[in-house]
């Protein structure tokens, strides 16, 4: 669908908060945020979903990426309140930003720099051999996806039917 038809909307940096998206900065929709908020939970885990999405996406796959890395930067944030009567009261924390950052052929690129066919077949693949669900909906795949792509990611949905259920609808 047109969820990824816009990659400059991907957020160039979000906020992460015990481990959930807290805010992005930058044009952003929700679609974009949620992709890379899940990614960089799988990426900071360590899965095996992020292990197979990476080998599937990498040079040896798909060839649409070399690497991926989720820059953390500690930023001191300092909040002030006044209480009733007038008095401050003043709460400092640490925030902590995160920089998605993808290696393509030694550039350094950031999500909202992908074309629209490599930005959705990035967040199909992820969410294809992502382990959460058993029922995965894929609405019109091939719009924007090259068609050698196209192929790969069918049959990379034919690898995974043994563990969950996908049901793709296309006007093709």
């Amino acid at each position: 669908s047109t969820h990824f038809s816009n990659p400059s909307s991907s957020p160039i940096s979000f906020e992460n908060e015990d481990g959930k998206l807290r805010r992005s900065y930058g044009r952003h929709s929700s679609a974009h945020e949620s992709f890379l908020s899940d990614l960089y939970v799988e990426y900071s885990m360590r899965t095996k979903s992020f292990k197979l999405f990476l080998n599937v996406v990498g040079g040896m796959g798909l060839g649409l990426i070399d690497d991926i890395e989720f820059a953390k930067y500690n930023v001191p944030y300092s909040n002030l309140r006044v209480r009733p009567g007038g008095e401050p009261s003043k709460t400092e924390v640490d925030r902590e930003f995160i920089v998605p950052k993808f290696y393509v052929n030694r550039l350094v690129l950031s999500p909202s720099q992908f074309s629209e066919g490599t930005l959705k077949t990035l967040a199909q693949v992820f969410y294809i051999v992502r382990n959460r669900n058993e029922l995965l909906l894929i609405e019109e795949p091939e719009i924007g996806v090259h068609y050698g792509l196209l192929k790969g990611i069918l049959e990379l949905i034919t690898q995974v039917t043994d563990t969950k259920q996908i049901i793709l609808s296309t006007h093709s």
